[in-house]
């Protein structure tokens, strides 16, 4: 019997707390992600356990996208780009995931990839307050359908294009692209189905989100600009096609850059966002100067270097594990990417 009947079936029982039960129910029927989760349904404690799993993992979503948004409430508020995704009620957010599809890191990509499905049901509305500060009062509404109150400050509240009453809400822009070790293990063994069907998806929503919020609106990106990113997605997607089976960082650089153009609210994690992810903030960091503020080629590698010796995330190290070591031993460091290289002397067997 399939999943789909399996629902069903559940559906028509009487089971204590059925409410709830058919609730969730009919929520996971309308997940893609649900086709190709293989669940026995007849085992209840089973499914209350991914009832579970769900509830704590998108509880972290949230968490995660509303201080993201607040952040640029606090410093991109006149930025015009995120006043329009105001107006629109939509703000774009990206997910930037660098975990392997082969060992234990699948079921967090699983998890990662189950609830982005499902950050469109996440919804935030302004309330004016009388204090100097942007505060999140409370959450409403359910885990189904989450509300958030944030309390704006005068100035934010009055700046910001927004109708009274409406909510905002998000729209989740999710990739996976493994550069470790255990990558090059998925690649050998042809274990790369799961990231490559984030990464069709990915690529779908992007294109319908700059079909539905760039391209009608000229006056916030110039014809030119919107036919640049056009042309940036049309070449994302032909660095997809051609390396589904090889590591790409430049995949990777351009999805950054794209999210970073139409103003998306963005993350880049991957098992503990300390070292693969110290990597990975540190090239954004060298490509942003470089494309924004004219860092001369010759420059990009030495300071590239310096960020993950003396940087912000050198000092993570330190703060995580009481050592400033990026967990890498030299086995593990030859199969990275070459721009995702740690320097010399700060790399070592440690924990993470």
């Amino acid at each position: 019997m399939n999943a789909s009947a399996n629902l069903e079936k559940l559906g028509k029982k009487k089971i204590d707390g059925s409410n709830v039960i058919k609730k969730y129910t009919d929520f996971l029927k309308k997940s893609i992600v649900w086709s190709i989760i293989n669940v026995e349904l007849n085992n209840r404690n089973h499914f209350l356990g991914l009832m579970n799993r769900f509830e704590c993992c998108f509880s972290q979503l949230i968490t995660s996208t509303v201080s993201g948004f607040v952040m640029h409430l606090c410093y991109s508020f006149t930025d015009r780009i995120f006043r329009k995704q105001i107006e629109n009620g939509v703000v774009p957010v990206m997910f930037e995931s660098l975990l392997s599809t082969h060992g234990d890191e699948i079921g967090m990509i699983e998890d990662m990839w189950f609830v982005m499905q499902h950050l469109n049901s996440l919804s935030v509305e302004f309330v004016q307050s009388q204090k100097n500060e942007v505060e999140i009062l409370k959450v409403v509404g359910d885990i189904y359908e989450p509300r958030v109150l944030l309390s704006l400050p005068d100035p934010i509240y009055s700046t910001v294009h927004h109708r009274q009453g409406q909510l905002i809400r998000f729209k989740g822009l999710f990739f996976s692209h493994g550069i470790n070790e255990q990558q090059t293990i998925a690649y050998t063994m042809n274990e790369t189905g799961l990231q490559e069907r984030i990464c069709e998806k990915f690529l779908g929503d992007l294109e319908s989100y700059i079909k539905d919020y760039v391209t009608p609106h000229e006056t916030l990106f110039p014809a030119h600009q919107a036919q640049g990113l056009a042309l940036n997605v049309v070449q994302l997607r032909n660095l997809f096609k051609a390396t589904k089976k090889n590591k790409s960082h430049q995949f990777i650089a351009l999805a950054e850059q794209i999210g970073r153009d139409i103003g998306c609210v963005r993350f880049t994690s991957c098992k503990s966002a300390k070292d693969r992810t110290s990597m990975s903030v540190t090239y954004e960091y060298c490509n942003v100067l470089t494309k924004l503020h004219g860092l001369p080629t010759e420059q990009f590698t030495d300071l590239l270097e310096q960020f993950r010796r003396d940087g912000a995330r050198y000092e993570n190290t330190f703060k995580n594990i009481g050592s400033y070591k990026y967990s890498f031993n030299k086995l593990q460091r030859t199969m990275l990417p070459s721009v995702y290289k740690p320097p010399p002397g700060t790399f070592g067997d440690g924990q993470t």
